[in-house]
């Protein structure tokens, strides 16, 4: 049982844990699985019939916007403002002076504005046959999508490509997202060609690897409302998410759809297993030293796959049983080996 504005703990040993803090009442129990700290999903679930009901989840990654000091140097990863949305880079901080606070108020709280329902919701990088902007240019473009049921001014808004500089452009005065639709911004590095509705950012995306972010100023406080680290996009493809505005689940798109509901025809996904061994005892180990099962992976396609939100199973009625790690790709032509041993932390080759 929680207690109102109470906390239960999880740890992986009592004991343990004993040994360093005070607070053990707040011990619930141990926990044995392993959190990774290149990022993942948690999820808070509870058992209804047969099913299980999602009552909270949080993405995180070690990745930039993500806080630095949480990737292994002491800090935990604290929320921010417990009343807003969980799944905001911006409603996470690491206190580098207070590192933890398991089983009390976090040291970082402080109340944040709503985050408004607005997205990052479709990147095309490299246009080369797509939509003209308003001096007859194909551009790279990025798609924004508003989920609340009115207009949104974006006049405190702002975009980035740089996570050093959450401010480089700010839209222009009277810009605004229509309600419960999108809004296309130009990313040609050429501001002067405003006009209207063609609103142009001063930054053009990288066409290899790189970061969009939406930034949001509220007297004086800047947050992350929502971003976009994305792998190579091919040419004329777009990468966004699916459903609108779920970007939980993001994917590259064989068919962008500028100003339009995102299509998910996505890029056809060329991996396939391609070998596994069920019996390991003297064929290879793995990096514990141990003969365990494995299996692999093949990327037959000219491109590289992304496989984050991937994942593996053995049993169809849990089909997300395990996941692949954030950020984990196969290059074209390229193989990708995960060990089979139900019980090390996640480790791939």
């Amino acid at each position: 049982v929680i207690a109102p504005s109470g906390f239960v703990l999880l740890v992986e040993n009592r004991a343990a844990f004993a040994a360093v803090h005070t607070n053990l009442n707040a011990v619930a129990g141990e926990y044995s699985g392993k959190l990774d700290n290149a990022g993942e999903r948690l999820r808070l679930l509870r058992p209804e019939g047969a099913n299980e009901v999602v009552v909270d989840e949080v993405i995180y990654d070690r990745a930039a916007p993500w806080p630095a000091a949480a990737a292994g140097e002491g800090p935990s990863l604290q929320l921010i403002d417990n009343r807003r949305d969980r799944n905001r880079v911006g409603n996470w901080a690491a206190d580098t002076n207070v590192l933890y606070t398991p089983g009390a108020p976090n040291s970082v709280s402080r109340a944040l504005p709503a985050f408004p329902l607005l997205w990052l919701n479709e990147l095309q990088a490299t246009n080369v046959s797509g939509i003209r902007d308003n001096m007859n240019e194909r551009e790279p473009w990025l798609e924004l999508y508003n989920a609340e049921g009115g207009s949104l001014m974006l006049t405190n808004f702002y975009l980035t490509d740089t996570y050093t500089n959450l401010v480089k452009w700010r839209f222009p005065a009277g810009a605004f997202a229509p309600g419960s639709g999108f809004r296309i911004v130009w990313l040609d590095n050429e501001t002067g060609e405003t006009a209207g509705t063609n609103y142009h950012a001063s930054f053009r995306p990288s066409t290899s690897t790189g970061s969009v972010a939406l930034v949001y100023s509220n007297a004086g406080t800047i947050v992350i409302v929502d971003y976009m680290n994305y792998l190579p996009i091919p040419v004329d493809r777009s990468y966004g998410s699916y459903p609108d505005g779920h970007w939980t689940n993001r994917m590259l798109f064989l068919y962008p759809t500028p100003g339009g509901t995102n299509n998910d025809a996505g890029a056809p996904v060329t991996v396939r297993i391609n070998e596994w061994m069920a019996d390991n005892e003297t064929f290879m180990t793995d990096p514990y030293g141990e003969s365990d099962d494995w299996i692999e992976l093949y990327n037959y396609g000219t491109n590289a796959v992304n496989l984050t939100d991937f994942g593996l199973t053995d049993n169809l009625n849990s089909p997300a049983k395990w996941r692949f790690p954030t950020g984990t790709v196969i290059q074209a032509g390229g193989y990708l080996l995960v060990w089979a041993d139900n019980g090390h932390p996640t480790q791939t080759n």
